[in-house]
């Protein structure tokens, strides 16, 4: 690949609104290797250490896919293809895989769905897909202005990104239409209640609704769900963060 094309497409893609997404140090693309994803350009600096890092904590088969197909690229292009280029010395290029699965724009995956209404930091997102991958969770949506498949959020989720068969930025009315459609039942977390997640009687398809990180669920999003529930906590103590909460919801349910 031409060098002007490395840099075009690098930058071109790290918002994440086209075909190609950004992934950004070793632990990121270990783990997108490792669930599938189809790399079209790794790029690494003539010091990097991503082979040592790779050996330390990937396998025989990821360190010789990495052998095979990184670039090393000269380092004042290599500066150029990331604001802030990761320590481990390794960028590459990935093919999204929902545009190849028909049934990612129609429908969820699996039992349980966790949607984010309108977050303030893509590194919030970023976290929350880390969990949602490690629980084992295959369906995550969100609205707002952001983009799920940006490079930062991408590089904060460590790649975990395709380890799901459903992520989408859709708008409430898609999410209704998308509940309706697959038998789900809509679960709001939100303070003022005074059911207590771990208390409710768990049902197979459910999608567990958080709101921002400020305001929590709007009151539309509340007044659709089937209930709403809470997560205990000490007197005195308001709230949690967006992606803790997240993840202590998902694991009382498991």
């Amino acid at each position: 690949m031409a060098i002007k094309d490395i840099t075009n497409k690098y930058r071109q893609a790290r918002k994440g609104n086209t075909d190609i997404v950004v992934v950004e140090g070793v632990h990121a693309f270990k783990h997108a290797l490792r669930f599938g994803a189809k790399f079209v350009h790794i790029a690494i600096h003539k010091q990097s250490e991503a082979r040592k890092v790779l050996e330390k904590f990937g396998t025989h088969a990821e360190v010789k896919y990495f052998d095979e197909h990184a670039e090393i690229i000269e380092k004042n292009i290599w500066n150029t293809l990331a604001p802030k280029p990761p320590d481990t010395g390794i960028i590459a290029l990935a093919k999204k895989p929902f545009h190849t699965r028909s049934a990612s724009a129609t429908a969820f995956v699996g039992g349980t769905v966790v949607f984010i209404e309108n977050p303030n930091s893509l590194f919030n997102v970023g976290a929350i897909i880390r969990t949602v991958a490690a629980v084992g969770v295959k369906s995550f949506a969100m609205s707002g202005r952001h983009n799920p498949w940006h490079a930062d959020c991408v590089s904060t989720a460590r790649g975990l990104h395709f380890a799901l068969d459903y992520i989408e930025l859709i708008d409430n009315k898609k999410l209704f239409e998308l509940a309706k459609k697959g038998g789900y039942a809509m679960w709001a977390l939100d303070t003022n209640t005074n059911n207590i997640v771990s208390d409710i009687k768990k049902v197979d398809k459910k999608i567990l609704l958080f709101g921002t990180e400020r305001d929590g669920l709007t009151k539309e999003l509340c007044d659709a769900s089937d209930i709403i529930v809470k997560l205990p906590m000490r007197e005195g103590v308001s709230s949690l963060n967006l992606s803790a909460s997240v993840a202590a919801t998902l694991y009382v349910l498991q």
